[in-house]
C-alpha cells in the first residue's frame, strides 16, 4: 500500500507538503493549487488510501455536517426541487436519517459541471456528502480528491467510482407492464419527459429502455410505443403530461393503457383523457412511477410504482457511516427495489 513517503518521492515534494494536501489543509499554508493537483494525481496513480478515521480523529472531526447536493445541468428542476413532491419527500427522509446519527444536513443545488463553488465547503465544514442526480466528471474528480465519504443517489457516472445507489427502474417498469398485461391490455404506451440534456434525466431514459425491452419480452401481441415530449422550465410535469396525453389519445390507434415516467406526468395524462371525454379507467388505464402523496388523493386515485424514499435515505446514510469508519470499503452499486401500488386508475381492458 502506498504511503505519504511514496507520494513525496514521486512528486519531489516534502512529506509535510504531501501531508498538508492529503489532509485538505494545504490552502491554509499557501500551497498552490498546481501543487495540490500534482499531489492528488500522484496519490490516485499510486492507489494511495489514507486512514480516514485516524485523520479525522487527529483533526478533531466527526461526521457532523453532511452536505446534500442536488445536481442539475439545466434549470428545469433546480428551482423547484423542494416544491416537487418526490424530491421534498426524499429530502425529508434523508434529513431524518442524518439527524438520527447526531449530524445535521446542509443543502446546496449546483451545476455539476462547475464544482468550484462547493470546494470550500468540502475543505472547511463538510465531513460527508450525499448527492442526487448525474455526477459529471469534474465533480466526480473533486469528490474523490477530497477523500471524504460520498454516497451518490443515481449518479450515472461512467466508471462507477463512487458508492452508488439506484432505483431498480427495470423492476419498476416490469411491475407496471405485468399489471397491465394481466388486465388484458395489449396496446400500451410509455409517456416520457425530455429535458434537452440527456444527462439530466438518465433515470427516465433508463425507464424508457426498460419499457422497450419489457414489451418485446412480454408477448408478441403487445404493441408498445414510447412517446416523448420536451419538458422546459416554463412547463410543469403535469402540463407536459397533459399535452403529451392529448397527442397520444387523439391518434387513431390510441393505446388502452399508458405508463408514465412519473406520477405528475400521469396526472396530466388523466387530465387530457377527461378533456377528450374519456373515462379513466374504463376507456384508459394509467400507471405512474413514484407514489407521491398526491397520488392517493388524486381523482381517480393513481395506480403507481412506489419508489421507497426511506430506503434510499437509509442506504445513503448507512454508506457514509461505514465509509467514515473504513474508507477502503469496496465500491458497489446498490439497486433499491420498487413496489406496485394498485389503486383506481387501472382496470381490465375493454374488448
Amino acid at each position: 500500500m502506498a504511503t505519504l513517503k511514496d507520494i513525496a518521492e514521486a512528486t519531489g515534494l516534502s512529506i509535510t507538503t504531501v501531508s498538508r494536501v492529503m489532509n485538505n489543509t494545504a490552502s491554509e499554508v499557501g500551497i498552490s493549487l498546481k501543487t495540490q493537483k500534482l499531489v492528488r494525481e500522484a496519490a490516485r496513480r499510486l492507489n494511495y488510501s489514507p486512514n480516514l478515521e485516524a485523520r479525522n480523529l487527529r483533526l478533531g472531526r466527526r461526521p457532523r455536517a453532511v452536505l446534500f447536493l442536488s445536481l442539475f445541468e439545466s434549470t428545469t428542476y433546480q428551482e423547484g426541487f423542494f416544491s416537487h413532491p418526490f424530491f421534498g419527500e426524499l429530502m425529508h427522509a434523508i434529513q431524518s436519517e442524518v439527524a438520527a446519527t447526531g449530524s445535521y444536513l446542509a443543502y446546496k443545488a449546483i451545476d455539476g459541471n462547475e464544482p468550484d463553488e462547493v470546494e470550500s465547503l468540502l475543505d472547511d465544514t463538510v465531513s460527508a456528502v450525499i448527492s442526487w442526480g448525474h455526477v459529471p466528471p469534474p465533480l466526480e474528480e473533486l469528490l474523490l480528491s477530497k477523500q471524504i465519504p460520498v454516497a451518490a443517489i443515481e449518479p450515472y457516472t461512467k466508471g462507477e467510482t463512487l458508492h452508488s445507489i439506484y432505483v431498480d427502474n427495470q423492476l419498476a417498469v416490469t411491475q407496471a407492464l405485468t399489471h397491465l398485461y394481466e388486465l388484458g391490455h395489449r396496446r400500451i404506451s410509455m409517456a416520457a419527459l425530455d429535458f434537452g440534456n440527456s444527462d439530466s434525466n438518465l433515470a427516465f431514459f433508463e425507464r424508457c429502455q426498460a419499457f422497450e425491452t419489457g414489451t418485446a419480452r412480454l408477448s408478441p401481441e403487445v404493441v408498445g410505443r414510447v412517446e416523448h415530449i420536451a419538458r422546459t422550465a416554463e412547463t410543469t410535469d403535469i402540463e407536459a403530461g397533459r399535452r403529451l396525453g392529448r397527442r397520444i389519445l387523439e391518434a387513431p390507434d390510441r393505446p388502452t393503457a399508458i405508463i408514465s415516467v412519473n406520477d405528475l406526468c400521469a396526472m396530466g395524462i388523466i387530465k387530457a383523457a377527461k378533456e377528450l371525454g374519456l373515462n379513466v379507467p374504463r376507456d384508459l388505464s394509467v400507471v405512474g412511477i413514484d407514489d407521491i402523496e398526491w397520488s392517493t388523493h388524486h381523482e381517480p386515485a393513481l395506480t403507481t410504482v412506489r419508489i421507497p424514499r426511506q430506503a434510499l435515505a437509509e442506504t445513503a446514510v448507512s454508506i457514509i457511516q461505514k465509509l467514515f469508519r473504513n474508507n477502503t470499503l469496496e465500491r458497489k452499486e446498490v439497486r433499491i427495489p420498487t413496489e406496485l401500488i394498485v389503486r383506481e386508475s387501472t382496470s381490465a381492458a375493454r374488448t
